[in-house]
């Protein structure tokens, strides 16, 4: 038989006889391995986590129903220790009732119908009965572990190997971090595909005030660096018109008035009570290019703070850089799939026209949603686009420079330099770990992919640097 049956890439299998497993929990395994000889042990490996890691011990003890002794040792970080006692001695209806308050669940054990669906209680009930387990989380000197294995009884297999489906992959929404999300691209409709895919990927579902239901992500950051209003890179899935468009764009960049209708964000910036406040914003730069003060709001506290009409988009400001305008617009709350492009495309043409009065270049466009959403009745249309126009990601320069990476002096050099080629930094060590580090803690990297790219051309310097080997960056590694 082939054991072990899941995830045997990452274990160390020892010796086939033996009714020991060992558990180093979040203590690297190769540290405990170390301390004993693999006679000793059938399997040893690390459990991370309470929840898929339990999962994966159940069925391969399952599968093997030689192994009675599991000995957990290493240190118990993610708590997966405990949660596994729990389960040997409260069993998993005591447990599903308990871990809830304890902090921690069990998927794929912690609901009833997912047990039976995958694992049956009578196995996992059978493991309890017959697979001891043994404690040693204080145990700090592992060469001990000798000892106590040899102690143990023999003790006789207790069936016939069962196999248990890994369970089905259904994610409604991605762990992450719960606000601050950013998003950069030339371009609205590439934009607008990474806005679909980090809602529907991330959000939270919960109620509106319009009683549908909304997928949710808080601070949603997007940044449009190339889209020129008046040659947009228009794309097929675009759920608008471009006629659509030209009615639109109007009602942000002028007063435009529209019947029936309390206010447009054009009448909130351009004539509210009197005041044009695009035309004060490109006054008030004119006088001093330096100012932080070219604001405009849409907020108005008298009417609005009762209003549940209220603007959504609430601020813009412009700041001068460099001698190019940087536009940012606040929205406290913005459906992304009805509303973003359109109001990206019209902002963008509205910072074209300040830049232009000004006589500057054009920095980016930058605009932070409060409450970034998609109602439900536009969640399946969202998957379908996403389905049929992937996301792309695009290799952008990183603004924070690039790296020339070289071996000299026994050690992995990273020459930091400017976009524009200027050196200015050298970052070295031994090792890709250490690199790595030294760039993450002096904040040299802004683009994940750059970040990616990054970490492989490191490790094969590594590589290269252990093993005699000749290393030039993005070449294949030859002998020297």
């Amino acid at each position: 038989m082939s054991w072990p049956n899941y995830k045997s890439s990452i274990l160390i299998k020892g010796n086939p006889q033996s009714q020991v497993g060992i558990i180093t929990l979040f203590t690297q395994k190769e540290k405990v391995s170390s301390c004993l000889e693999q006679e000793y042990f059938a399997l040893l490996g690390q459990l991370y986590n309470p929840s898929k890691g339990i999962s994966i011990l159940l069925r391969n003890c399952l599968a093997n129903k030689n192994i009675r002794y599991l000995i957990v040792c290493g240190q118990d970080l993610s708590r997966s220790g405990e949660a596994l006692i729990k389960l040997k001695k409260e069993g998993v209806e005591e447990l599903y009732e308990n871990n809830q308050s304890q902090g921690f669940l069990i998927e794929g054990l912690d609901e009833k119908r997912i047990i039976e669906k995958e694992i049956s209680l009578d196995a996992i009930n059978l493991f309890r009965d017959n697979v001891q387990i043994l404690d040693h989380r204080s145990l700090r000197n592992f060469s001990e572990l000798k000892a106590i294995i040899q102690n143990l009884k023999p003790l006789p297999s207790y069936g016939e190997p069962e196999f248990f489906p890994e369970p089905e992959i259904k994610v409604n929404k991605f762990p992450t971090d719960k606000s601050i999300f950013k998003i950069k691209s030339k371009y609205v409709g590439e934009a607008w595909l990474k806005v679909l895919d980090t809602i529907m990927r991330f959000g939270v579902v919960k109620k509106s005030d319009y009683a549908e239901d909304q997928k949710e992500v808080l601070n949603l950051t997007v940044v449009i660096t190339d889209e020129d209003p008046d040659q947009i890179k228009w794309e097929g899935y675009f759920q608008f018109s471009k006629e659509h468009l030209e009615e639109y764009l109007p009602l942000v960049v002028s007063n435009k008035k529209v019947e029936g209708i309390n206010y447009t964000y054009g009448s909130r910036l351009r004539s509210w009570r009197g005041i044009d406040q695009i035309n004060s914003l490109i006054k008030r730069l004119k006088n001093s290019i330096y100012t932080r003060r070219a604001v405009a709001v849409t907020w108005d506290v008298e009417k609005d703070h009762e209003n549940e009409e209220a603007p959504c988009l609430d601020l813009v400001q412009c700041i001068v850089q460099e001698d190019s305008l940087f536009m940012t617009a606040f929205f406290r709350s913005n459906d992304m799939f009805d509303g973003w492009p359109e109001n990206a495309l019209a902002l963008r043409k509205l910072q074209y026209l300040i830049a232009e009065e000004l006589s500057l270049k054009v920095g980016s466009l930058t605009t932070i949603s409060g409450s970034s959403h998609i109602y439900e009745r536009n969640w399946e249309k969202a998957a379908e686009i996403l389905s049929k126009y992937p996301v792309n990601i695009e290799q952008l320069n990183d603004p924070r420079g690039n790296f020339v990476i070289y071996l000299k002096d026994n050690l992995i050099k990273v020459e930091h330099q400017s976009p524009e080629g200027v050196v200015l930094e050298i970052v070295d060590g031994k090792t890709a770990e250490e690199v790595c580090l030294k760039l993450a803690q002096k904040q040299k990297v802004s683009d994940i992919y750059h970040a990616f790219y990054l970490g492989r051309e490191l490790n094969k310097a590594e590589f290269a640097l252990k093993n005699g080997l000749s290393y030039e960056q993005e070449q294949e590694l030859n002998s020297k």
